[in-house]
């Protein structure tokens, strides 16, 4: 399988450099991947950010030998006050066996602002007046020497315990961003009850859980996951997701499943803990 994750090539990118607000763009995705396999891409449901889906259309789809080659244009457009737009798309190839998701590259495009300075004459009048230096010089010396002074001292007592407390905020700040994110997108799937929802949440947990444990699971099929973690009950959970998006029975979906995915990352989380606190 990862010889398949290997032979799959995407390329993603904004057809426009720059756009004002309000203005159409497009975002062009090439896939390139093996004909036994389906390729499921965001459509009008997906949630693009900080831009607003208008249309999804399929340029060109042709067989070289066996790869499938697709060419899928998004059109977008953005009604909100940001310098740069960033995109990266999840991707679903499904066959009878297995299933594998895929981030693609990210992108970006700038957006012009139309606000313009009214004061740049009044601005390029101003002379700027020479002012006496009074920088107490002798004094900051003292006063770096002590922070200085201070900070190897608690370096040398404290550096390990803080270094400590500083890894568990860390954790314990990304363990909760992680639980607000994947509850927001539970409550999303139950109401949109589709299966872009069931991919954007296997992505979320398996991001999280491949930061914890310091891998890459992005790329690892459902099987593949199950033999990394042999004691946990994650196989079973992540086959019947797979079954319900390639059966296309996303409604079928209860908060128990998503629930098991979440005890066990709450799980994986408290096991980093522990290694931490015994470093």
């Amino acid at each position: 399988m990862y010889s398949f994750a290997r032979s799959i090539r995407t390329e993603l990118y904004f057809e426009e450099d720059s756009f004002i607000i309000g203005e159409h763009i497009h975002l062009n995705l090439i896939i390139q991947y093996p004909h036994y396999y389906k390729c499921l891409a965001p459509d009008s449901t997906y949630d693009f950010n900080t831009l607003d889906y208008v249309k999804k259309t399929y340029k060109v789809s042709f067989v070289k030998g066996s790869t499938l080659i697709d060419t899928i244009q998004y059109t977008l457009s953005g009604f909100q006050l940001i310098t740069t737009h960033y995109q990266a798309l999840p991707l679903i190839f499904i066959n009878q066996l297995d299933t594998l998701y895929l981030l693609t590259n990210k992108d970006s495009i700038h957006q012009i602002s139309l606000v313009n300075s009214s004061n740049a004459a009044l601005q390029d009048s101003i002379q700027l007046e020479t002012i006496q230096d009074k920088t107490n010089y002798p004094k900051w010396i003292v006063l770096v020497s002590i922070l200085l002074l201070s900070i190897a001292t608690l370096q040398r007592f404290f550096g390990k315990f803080l270094i400590k407390r500083y890894k568990l905020f860390k954790l314990t700040l990304s363990h909760n961003k992680f639980i607000q994110d994947f509850d927001k997108l539970i409550q999303k799937q139950m109401i949109k009850k589709d299966t872009t929802s069931l991919q954007e949440l296997v992505l979320l947990w398996k991001v999280y859980i491949g930061k914890l444990d310091e891998k890459t699971l992005t790329t690892l099929t459902t099987k593949e996951l199950g033999e990394l973690y042999p004691q946990d009950n994650v196989l079973q959970t992540l086959e019947y997701i797979d079954q319900t998006i390639y059966g296309n029975k996303a409604n079928e979906v209860s908060k128990i499943t998503f629930n098991e995915l979440k005890q066990f990352s709450t799980y994986r989380y408290q096991k980093k803990k522990r290694s931490i606190l015994i470093e």
